[in-house]
């Protein structure tokens, strides 16, 4: 059909060809092959050199696992059993080109492990049996990297390092351990007048993924099949501003799989954070005072669990449309409050705590749905849209400060600088320099029209609608309460044009954002164009 652009495509499939006794060629069949013996090269020194690999004799030390021969020429860098539980080419099995993918990508998942290589060639004993190698190459087991980034937040210029330390086969399971320690500062636009005009922070996390779920499962049939992963983090990190000073601690355990290519999940059945406001400046706290975001800034524990589901169709090295859908939920506080409800007394306040500090109770939802369409070459068109709510309940009054919504910035509505739009219709004229644009719901829709210029330079023209809200009623900020009757009238438009530097393994983005529609009450119409007009001012400039 022309005009959809199909055709109706016939594929001829011809016989396989095959030298009889005399040696003349006839067509034939094509045959089904089984799977013979797999050799599993642990510790290969080249992904393309070959030897006498599959005859197991030949080779300094082989270990029958599994029904597969692991073949070590050193002492072994990693248990046969982590690699075997991720093989899916198994012997006396069909031959079948989708479990060589699902090995390959299951192995290629291993962090000790650098370059995997497969190979099927025809066993000698038998015209329908193959034999398989897989050829792995480890990676270096220990690195140190240093990292120096520029940074632009709000139009706030600093600068950031990290220092990281990475082992890449702890326990010789390929488990990775990751050591990283961060220091970053950061100039302020705004500061009050006892202020330092810095911002500072300092920080340290340590992380370890393990290939495999641990306590309470035993999943050797599930690590073939879903390349499972245990994440174990700890961390704490130090603000300082001039207002006040903050400390997050924090402990994570959790667990992420895939069930196929497109679909991923991410469990954290338990997460602890301690976040501690140990300096508050006079002028911060009395600004604070009878304000709703007051209990945002106390200390607080946080107790979550929390679940993700992502799915994308996007095939590597692949230009075609492909669709992304990322849904998060995160509760806390739960467990904790039924117990204390069962078996603690209410505290005069109505409050409960843990050690002396509240513990915050919420629950959390996002969905980002992302659609890339690709026109021609060269040109393609992308589509966002994004919800997100949180809402406080029980033992807490508001959302803790770290986990409400911003708007703004390079990865939002990119006419306005980070954490300076809304909530709702809410104008701040006095400009503390206090966070005080944050909300429980979050708003937005994104649209892309890109376009190839030269070299690995692509440009952009965008178009984002969207704002943040406040749920509360006790919410003292005018026009910030979401309200249905109200809401479309407070979203705040932008477009603007950009350059994008494609590289592949990264990208680098310059945006300009031009407001077009603001959403807090002004004399006349809220649309700029049409109303006072586009200035330099309202130019929003920003990097990612």
């Amino acid at each position: 059909s022309l005009n959809s652009h199909q055709v109706d495509v016939t594929i001829s499939i011809r016989n396989y060809p095959k030298a009889d006794r005399s040696g003349k060629v006839i067509h034939v069949d094509h045959p089904v092959y089984y799977i013979n013996d797999v050799f599993l090269v642990a510790d290969a020194t080249s992904p393309t050199s070959r030897g006498s690999t599959m005859e197991p004799t030949a080779l300094v030390d082989t270990v029958l696992y599994d029904n597969l021969y692991v073949i070590y020429k050193r002492k072994p860098n990693i248990r046969a059993g982590v690699l075997t539980q991720k093989n899916y080419i198994i012997p006396g099995d069909l031959y079948n080109a989708e479990n060589a993918i699902r090995t390959y990508r299951n192995l290629s998942s291993l962090s000790a492990l650098r370059l995997v290589d497969i190979t099927f060639k025809e066993a000698e004993q038998g015209d329908s049996l193959l034999n398989c190698e897989v050829r792995i190459m480890p990676a270096t087991k220990q690195s140190f990297t240093f990292e120096l980034e520029g940074t632009n937040s709000g139009g706030n210029i600093g600068a950031a390092g990290n220092l990281i330390y990475q082992h890449r086969n702890l326990f010789g399971g390929s488990e990775q351990f990751d050591l990283r320690f961060k220091g970053a500062i950061e100039t302020l636009r705004e500061v009050n007048e006892q202020g330092y005009g810095n911002m500072l922070e300092l920080g340290v996390e340590g992380r370890l993924r393990i290939p495999k779920f641990i306590l309470p499962f035993k999943t050797e049939q599930f690590i073939r099949k879903f390349n499972p992963q245990t994440n174990i983090t700890l961390s704490y990190n130090y603000q300082r501003r001039p207002d006040y000073s903050r400390t997050i601690a924090n402990a994570s355990f959790g667990y992420n799989w895939r069930t196929n290519q497109d679909v991923s999940h991410l469990v954290y059945p338990v997460e602890v954070s301690l976040v501690l406001t140990p300096f508050k400046s006079e002028e911060f706290q009395d600004w604070l005072e009878g304000k709703y975001l007051y209990y945002s800034y106390e200390p607080h524990f946080i107790v979550d669990q929390r679940y993700s589901f992502v799915y994308t169709n996007q095939h590597i090295r692949k230009r075609q449309d492909f669709k992304y859908l990322r849904i998060d939920a995160e509760t806390a506080g739960n467990f904790l409050y039924a117990g204390y409800n069962v078996f603690g007394n209410l505290p005069p306040d109505g409050t409960y705590q843990i050690l002396g500090v509240d513990f915050a109770q919420y629950a959390k939802g996002e969905i980002d749905f992302r659609n890339y369409n690709y026109l021609e070459e060269g040109i393609s068109i992308v589509s966002r849209g994004y919800v997100g709510v949180g809402i406080p309940y029980l033992n807490s009054s508001s959302m803790p400060f770290e986990k409400q919504f911003f708007s703004g910035g390079a990865n939002s509505i990119r006419a306005w600088q980070v954490k300076n739009l809304g909530p709702g219709s809410y104008n701040d004229t006095i400009k503390t320099g206090y966070p005080n644009q944050t909300g429980d719901l979050k708003a937005e829709a994104n649209f892309e029209y890109r376009f190839k210029l030269i070299w690995k330079i692509e440009s952009a023209i965008f178009l984002d609608i969207g704002n943040i809200w406040s749920l509360s009623a006790d919410d003292d900020r005018e026009g910030a309460l979401f309200r249905f009757n109200q809401f479309y009238k407070e979203l705040a438009v932008g477009s603007g044009f950009g350059a994008r530097l494609d590289f592949n393994f990264f990208i680098f983005r310059f945006d300009l954002g031009i407001p077009l529609r603001n959403p807090y009450p002004v004399k006349g119409s809220n649309w700029l164009p049409g109303n006072a007009g586009i200035k330099g001012r309202d130019l929003t400039f920003n990097i990612a």
